[in-house]
């Protein structure tokens, strides 16, 4: 029986850390301006941050995207806009490992570069409105508290 309930528990926690990631990014423009952060993503739950406390960080939860200043954690606004990509990267990544080198709509191509394991390693966006690649480093699956997919409270996320 013990092994039983060994063999449960197991299986749960790896279904639980199947889709649950953790990333570096650096995101380079066309002007050649940077922006550095991490990423987290957990089912269908993304959070990325910026490094820099004059940016924001971004939590996709419940289909619903949501901003947050980094240098005042209270301020948070509900982002309404319909043509953002937040939603189709996250539905990328939750084909991991299956992702395809190239997704296209009306408004945007995605190209995707990826590492020896299959993972992302460099994702391109090409539109009207923007043009950037985002490099992605230090990824790994890793086990993710749905606490750091709230905005209240805010929590810390904190680098092992």
């Amino acid at each position: 029986m013990k092994l039983f309930y060994f063999l449960l528990t197991l299986l749960f926690a790896s279904n639980v850390n199947a889709n649950s990631f953790s990333c570096n990014f650096e995101e380079v423009y066309e002007t050649g301006e940077v922006q550095n952060g991490f990423f987290l993503i957990k089912n269908s739950q993304l959070r990325y941050e910026y490094f820099d406390n004059n940016l924001y960080t971004i939590l996709y939860v419940n289909k619903k995207l949501f901003s947050i200043d980094n240098n005042n954690r209270s301020k948070v606004n509900l982002i309404v806009d319909k043509n953002t990509l937040i939603p189709h990267i996250v539905e990328i990544y939750s084909n991991y490992p299956n992702i395809k080198d190239q997704y296209i709509s009306d408004d945007y191509e995605i190209l995707i570069e990826k590492s020896f394991d299959k993972f992302i390693k460099r994702l391109v966006i090409k539109s009207d409105q923007l043009n950037i690649s985002i490099f992605f480093y230090k990824c790994g699956k890793t086990v993710l508290d749905d606490k750091l997919f709230n905005f209240n409270p805010f929590k810390e996320y904190v680098f092992n």
